[in-house]
C-alpha cells in the first residue's frame, strides 16, 4: 500500500492514510487507516459490487472509491474528510447495499486543488466544533444568535479543512439524484 499524507484525529492521534487495491493490482480503490504507532484504525473504503449493491467499485475512476461511514467509521470518515487528502465526487452517486449508503470520495493530492469545499473558520458550537466557509459561519452565528440568544466563538480553520456543511449538502443532493 502507498502513503496518500496523515491527518490528526481529535481521538487518535497522527492517522496515516493508505491506498491500496482490492483483489488485484489495478481493482477497485481500497483505503486503510492507520494509527501513528503502525497499528490498523480501519478501513474507510468499501467495495461495493453488482449484483448485491446498485453501483460497482470496479466501475469508478482510478482515484475514487466508496466510503464506509457506519459502523464506527464516522468519526474518522468525518476527520479524513477534513484533511483535504479527499474530495466527495457528488456526480457518482450513492452506493446501496441493503441498508447502508456509500458516498463516491477521490483520492487528491492535499493540495488546494482537492478541495472542493474550504473553511475558512472553526466554529465552537457547544455540542461540537464545525469547520465553515464564510457563507456557513454567519449562518451559524444567526441561528445561535436568534434561537439561543448567543454568540459562538471561532477560530481560523486547519490547512485543508472543508465546510463541514457544504460537504454534508452535497452528499444530500448526491443521495436524493440517486434516489430519483
Amino acid at each position: 500500500m502507498k502513503t496518500v499524507g496523515t491527518f490528526e484525529s481529535a481521538r487518535w492521534g497522527s492517522v496515516t492514510i493508505l491506498r491500496g487495491h482490492y483483489g488485484r493490482a489495478n481493482g477497485p480503490t481500497a483505503i486503510q487507516l492507520v494509527a501513528e504507532d503502525g497499528e490498523p484504525l480501519a478501513t474507510l473504503s468499501v467495495n461495493m459490487y453488482r449484483p448485491d449493491c446498485s453501483h460497482d467499485s470496479s466501475r469508478l475512476p482510478a482515484d475514487c472509491f466508496y466510503v464506509k461511514t457506519w459502523g464506527g467509521n464516522e468519526e474518522l470518515a468525518e476527520e479524513a474528510m477534513r484533511s483535504g487528502h479527499f474530495v466527495l465526487r457528488a456526480d457518482l452517486g450513492l452506493a446501496h447495499s441493503g441498508h447502508v449508503s456509500a458516498p463516491a470520495w477521490q483520492v487528491t493530492d492535499g493540495g488546494a486543488a482537492g478541495r472542493a469545499f474550504p473553511a475558512v473558520v472553526t466554529m465552537h458550537c457547544p455540542h461540537r466544533t464545525t469547520n465553515a466557509c464564510e457563507a456557513h459561519a454567519r449562518t451559524i452565528r444567526a441561528l445561535y444568535s436568534r434561537v439561543w440568544g448567543m454568540g459562538i466563538a471561532a477560530s481560523t480553520a486547519p490547512a485543508g479543512a472543508q465546510c463541514d456543511n457544504c460537504v454534508n449538502e452535497a452528499a444530500a443532493k448526491a443521495g436524493a439524484e440517486a434516489a430519483s
